[in-house]
């Protein structure tokens, strides 16, 4: 019996930490429904565990158990060691709060095609995924302010996120556990009422639960997935049993432009990056250019399809939609006529669509002054062309989870000129109702009646204009044979004037042949001569003045008149070789000129001698100048080598400006400066590079021969062109290509000099209009002595016309024409004529106040602009 006491309270013990004892598995808990708690601790004890509920299943053997019943439960634990000894047996009761508290959401419209009906987040995502939604910068209601700008919409908002509450307390509160500053939310879809996060609702009874809703508007791009968190709790509750569910908020961080092989770098001009247009006004908003034309390596390859690289702000966490859409821009231009016609003051009230001048069909809109059409299937589109796109030029880009990266193939035209820019949104609606109307829009895109697209920066790309390259096979005459200079006059000075400043030089001299009709030349006697800016060459020794031995100096002309040449600078004959013969036995005296001056009417000559030898034994004797020269007689000697003459006679050639083969102005690289910045603004890139040729294969190689004169049927300039213009062979609607060789001079209309020059220079033998398209020339010559001769006598100008006249020449391979200026406004072309000093810009399509060397001129008139910008084919086509 005394055993059994002792056992009894032993056993009574451990029914009583049975029963009431909860060191291992921690207090009573109460839940939510949908809930679960962790019962238990962590131990590092060497025991075994089992955790059973009330019908013996076993649920856990570790120290604890996360629970999540849908209805109470009791939970027990189980605890014995190493040995299979009873540590503890403990019990806990798990309750679940029965209440209803439901939140349920759902995906904005917007997201979906047509917007159909809201769909709802599956509970099992609500948290782990949620609802997704744009930014809400539309104007669904279309009114005059955006939606997002807008305390009410007037109709639905399709970018809000519907929150469905359903509860069996009669007052709830939502509030923000993360994200607050993203959102707002409304008490009706139409807005109006703005719900405080935080404060209580009243809900309304709907059966046995009441029911309520709410309306999340994205006010705030997010950067991260979820990062506004809403949770649902009751009011009345010490235990807050809530839901929680999550929002991401989409937005458009840029819209950006890559190349595609089609961007600027030179010499290949293959660069994926597009550099910034320089026609483009500068400001925020940037212009980029592409250039859709084929390269050198394949000709029949347009690089039309250039990529719009979109970024999100943060990625989709289900699949979606948005929408973007493309627009022609307005031209920079401020012409009203011929390049931007749909700007006129009056395009706002005359007819919506006009034709572009020039016969060539292409017509413009009040929003759209694109020329080029591109053509996909059966329908063509003036707005560039976006995969996908609809007429309404939108294109659907279906988003996938995860996705924030979209690349879009995007088609332009080859129409210099041309210009485009996108706009993406969620709502296509929204997108389908933009304009840009040149006239009252300017450059920005516009809800008609909101205004300009709000965050344009984001939800808007550059503009990106169509530029065409004009690739260029330029040539050379080679260089002219001695025996073809014949540009003078054999003549003998027989008087002179001396120089003020210096008596013993020489100012002016007097000749033997009339200079303005000159005999034995190759002129027409009728026509004259001119040799301004030539040069005297004295003591020559041949009438051609093929050697040049004899000749000590020679004076640059400032002018002439008849027998008569002025020096730019005066001239002294010192060291120029003579032959004084004696009169008696006939002996030659060999000697040199130190002065020759003139004193009243008699000429004084200052010469060197040999030693010990003085002029007396020659008195009466002569002077003479090289073995053609003519004698003079010594009237007097005045010292030993002193002797004085009535008359004097040197020999000297006259040549005109025409250059001597010692400057080898052939063959000659031609300079294309100018004439790159006058085409670019009619968006046309001229690029010397052979016309796409190799050298191998012709292109900028000097393999003309030289020919100091053109014909004046133009035969041989024809066959020339023809002959030697190898890459038109490669010339494709796609593929522009210019003809230019740098030649010699001319065949009619003399300018003057004593060979047959012409006052042109340069030639293109074309087909020109300022109104129409025309099919213009298949090359050009420029003629360098012609030019070489106008900058000598044009004081004023500073360097040779050639880049003028080679963007001239290749206005003409256009089908440019000279113009008439009949209204006399300014807008005619320069021809070239008697006139030609008048014109400080000779070579340019258009005449001008500035210098030629300004880089201010206009090159081409508005109305040269257009015919260049509306050709489909290159020059001469």
């Amino acid at each position: 019996m005394k055993q059994i006491t002792i056992i009894i309270p032993i056993l009574f013990f451990v029914f009583i930490n049975s029963m009431y004892a909860q060191e291992y598995t921690g207090p009573d808990q109460e839940i939510c429904k949908g809930g679960c708690v962790v019962l238990g601790y962590d131990s590092d004890e060497d025991y075994c565990y089992k955790w059973t509920n009330k019908a013996g299943e076993t649920l856990s053997t570790s120290s604890t158990l996360t629970a999540c019943p849908e209805v109470s439960e009791l939970y027990l634990l189980n605890i014995t060691d190493g040995n299979g000894q009873l540590i503890a047996e403990e019990e806990v009761n798990v309750t679940v709060i029965n209440e209803v508290l439901n939140l349920t959401i759902y995906d904005a419209k917007v997201f979906f095609i047509n917007n159909q009906e809201y769909l709802p987040v599956s509970e099992e995502e609500e948290e782990s995924i949620g609802a997704q939604t744009f930014v809400n910068l539309d104007n669904d209601d279309e009114n005059k302010y955006f939606d997002n700008e807008s305390e009410m919409v007037e109709t639905e908002d399709d970018e809000l996120i519907k929150l469905e509450i359903s509860s069996s307390k009669k007052s709830v509160i939502v509030d923000a556990i993360e994200g607050e500053e993203y959102i707002k939310v409304f008490k009706k879809e139409t807005k109006g009422e703005e719900y405080t996060l935080g404060t209580e609702i009243e809900l309304e009874q709907d059966g046995g639960l009441y029911k309520g809703e709410l309306w999340v508007e994205g006010i705030e791009a997010h950067t991260v997935q979820k990062a506004t968190i809403l949770e649902l709790i009751a009011t009345e509750d010490e235990l807050a049993c809530g839901e929680r569910v999550a929002i991401t908020i989409v937005g458009i961080e840029s819209l950006e432009w890559l190349g595609n092989y089609n961007g600027f770098t030179p010499p290949n001009h293959e660069a994926k990056v597009l550099d910034i247009d320089p026609n483009f006004p500068a400001g925020t908003l940037k212009g980029y250019r592409v250039f859709p034309g084929a390269r050198t390596k394949n000709t029949l390859k347009p690089r039309d399809v250039v990529f719009c690289y979109i970024t999100l702000s943060v990625p989709f966490v289900r699949k979606g939609i948005f929408y973007v859409r493309t627009l022609d821009v307005d031209d920079p231009s401020e012409d009203t006529e011929f390049i931007d016609p749909n700007d006129h003051p009056l395009s706002l009230i005359l007819s919506s669509e006009g034709k572009y001048s020039g016969k060539a069909g292409l017509t413009y809109t009040k929003e759209n002054d694109n020329r080029g059409l591109i053509n996909v299937g059966k329908q063509s589109y003036k707005f560039g062309y976006i995969n996908g796109q609809d007429l309404n030029g939108i294109a659907t880009v279906l988003i996938s989870p995860n996705m924030s990266n979209i690349h879009l193939v995007f088609k332009v035209s080859h129409y210099a000129g041309d210009n485009y820019r996108l706009v993406a949104n969620g709502d296509y609606d929204f997108l389908k109702n933009l304009r840009n109307r040149d006239k009252v829009d300017g450059l920005d895109i516009k809800d008609p009646k909101a205004g300009i697209v709000q965050e344009w920066e984001k939800y808007t790309s550059p503009v990106l204009t169509v530029w065409r390259l004009l690739h260029i096979e330029s040539e050379s005459m080679l260089n002219f044979k001695y025996e073809l200079y014949t540009q003078q006059i054999f003549t003998y000075i027989t008087d002179f004037k001396s120089a003020n400043t210096d008596p013993t030089k020489i100012e002016e001299i007097s000749v033997d042949v009339d200079l303005t009709n000159p005999t034995g030349s190759l002129l027409d006697p009728s026509v004259g001569g001119r040799f301004e800016n030539g040069y005297v060459h004295f003591g020559v020794t041949s009438t051609n003045g093929s050697i040049d031995a004899g000749s000590i100096t020679s004076g640059l002309i400032e002018e002439n008149q008849e027998y008569n040449i002025k020096f730019k600078n005066p001239q002294s004959i010192q060291g120029l070789a003579c032959e004084i013969t004696n009169p008696i036995d006939g002996s030659i005296l060999q000697a040199t000129i130190n002065n020759l001056t003139k004193i009243n009417n008699d000429y004084k000559w200052d010469l060197s001698l040999p030693e010990e030898i003085t002029l007396e034994p020659y008195l009466g004797g002569s002077i003479k100048i090289g073995d053609l020269g003519v004698s003079t007689i010594i009237n007097s000697i005045e010292e030993p080598n002193m002797a004085l003459t009535e008359e004097v006679y040197i020999p000297i050639v006259v040549r005109d400006d025409d250059r001597s083969p010692t400057a080898n102005i052939l063959p000659h690289q031609l300079d294309l400066s100018i004439t790159i910045s006058a085409f670019g603004k009619a968006y046309v890139l001229p690029v010397n590079d052979g016309g796409g040729l190799t050298e191998e294969e012709g292109g900028n190689v000097n393999e003309l021969s030289f020919k100091e004169n053109y014909d004046s049927n133009g035969i041989d300039f024809n066959n020339d062109i023809n002959n030697f213009h190898h890459s038109k062979t490669k010339e494709t609607p796609f593929f522009w290509i210019a003809y230019i060789s740098s030649g010699w001079q001319d065949h009619f209309l003399a300018d003057g000099d004593n060979n047959q020059e012409t006052f042109l220079n340069g030639l293109t033998y074309s087909i020109v209009h300022n109104e129409e398209l025309k099919s213009g020339g298949n090359g050009s010559m420029v003629f360098m002595e012609t030019q070489h001769d106008y900058m000598l006598n044009s004081p004023s100008v500073q360097k040779m016309p050639e880049p003028n006249v080679i963007a001239h020449e290749i206005g003409h391979q256009f089908g440019l024409s000279h113009g008439d200026d009949a209204d006399n406004n300014g807008d005619g072309i320069p021809d070239y004529g008697p006139a030609i000093l008048e014109y400080p810009n000779i070579g340019l399509m258009k005449s001008g106040k500035n210098e030629l060397n300004s880089v201010d001129i206009d090159y081409f008139i508005p109305r040269h602009i257009n015919l260049i910008r509306s050709r489909r084919l290159g020059p001469g086509q």
